[in-house]
């Protein structure tokens, strides 16, 4: 979800399918519950304390480590060490990079359960039990997908 790879290549997820659907339920019940996880208080908490001990190193880098080392180096390539604002520069990344997350993980989530959808047939009176079941799993799981949609707010 947060990396730049997908979150399981298409080959994977049909290779699920057609191996054993659960395991395709499974995988995106996993990254519902990521997506969920990263909405609880305590734990936003935890990731905008960490970005923001994070932003006051690149803060201190950029105030006083970096000018302080300038003189140390030689040659005209160093020139003058000017601010470039690393923490401000740190905000926009982070704040960027839990953009594309979520909107990976929502993507994620409703373009596979809406692809699970396209196999319940239209009367589904015909299928043995089992089959059934697994309707009635794919039928939750969408209406769960949709139940968190856009709730997850970018803390930073």
């Amino acid at each position: 979800m947060w990396g730049k790879s997908a979150i399981n290549t298409d080959d994977t997820m049909f290779e699920y399918i057609g191996n054993d659907v659960n395991k395709a339920i499974k995988n995106i019940k996993d990254v519902l519950f990521a997506y969920k996880y990263h909405m609880i208080p305590t734990i936003s908490q935890y990731l905008v304390n960490q970005a923001n001990r994070v932003g006051n190193m690149f803060e201190s880098m950029d105030g006083t480590k970096v000018p302080q080392l300038h003189p140390l180096l030689k040659g005209q390539a160093y020139g003058n060490y000017q601010r470039v604002g690393l923490r401000d520069l740190w905000n926009q990344w982070i704040r960027g990079r839990t953009d594309k997350a979520r909107l990976k993980a929502e993507t994620y989530m409703t373009g596979w359960v809406n692809h699970l959808k396209g196999y319940i047939p239209s009367d589904p009176s015909k299928l043995s039990d089992d089959d059934k079941v697994l309707v009635e799993k794919i039928v939750k799981l969408d209406q769960a997908v949709n139940a968190v949609l856009g709730t997850w707010n970018n803390p930073f």
